[in-house]
């Protein structure tokens, strides 16, 4: 299995990822979401990978975060596995408002700036501030959906699968 790759460019960071790459998570077959997947980390290159079997995205300058939602309510986690749901209150609401039963959602955690563009420092005075109710969840990734495991799946289809979840726009959550 391929770790993901992130090509720093003077221009824009990005990830490339391989378009059949399966997520490394082991998840059995129950009805509820994993507790905790630990999340798959890139590796810094010198240039992106060519050719057609590979998919390049933005890199976000945010927080690296789970979403686990379960029944109906809604947990985010840090890529250590801790629970920071109390300190992103409207973040957990908004996921909240997602059309499912249980899911397990990668994404990252940002604040943007008046271009809609993410940047850290301002992450970071959010926080520091307790000013949390304007920052944006980025889903990138689902590895688990209403009762089963969409780890093993090639990531174009769990891509796909969230696509479905994000039609209706919801304040605070993105794709």
């Amino acid at each position: 299995l391929v770790a993901p790759a992130y090509c720093r460019s003077p221009e824009k960071p990005f990830l490339a990822i391989a378009a059949d790459l399966c997520c490394s998570a082991v998840v059995g077959t129950t009805s509820r979401p994993p507790k905790w997947i630990k999340p798959q980390v890139t590796r810094l290159v010198d240039e992106a990978p060519a050719g057609a079997g590979w998919l390049h995205e933005i890199k976000y300058d945010g927080y690296r975060m789970h979403a686990r939602i379960d029944g109906g309510k809604a947990s985010l986690l840090t890529r250590t596995g801790l629970d920071w749901s109390h300190r992103y209150r409207r973040t957990v609401e908004a996921l909240q408002l997602l059309p499912v039963k249980s899911a397990y959602i990668d994404g990252e955690l940002c604040a943007l700036n008046a271009d809609g563009v993410p940047v850290f420092s301002r992450l970071q005075a959010a926080m520091d501030e307790g000013k949390t109710d304007q920052l944006v969840f980025y889903a990138f990734d689902l590895l688990f959906l209403n009762g089963e495991s969409t780890a093993q799946l090639p990531l174009v289809e769990r891509k796909a699968k969230l696509k479905r979840l994000f039609r209706r726009k919801v304040a605070g959550l993105r794709r």
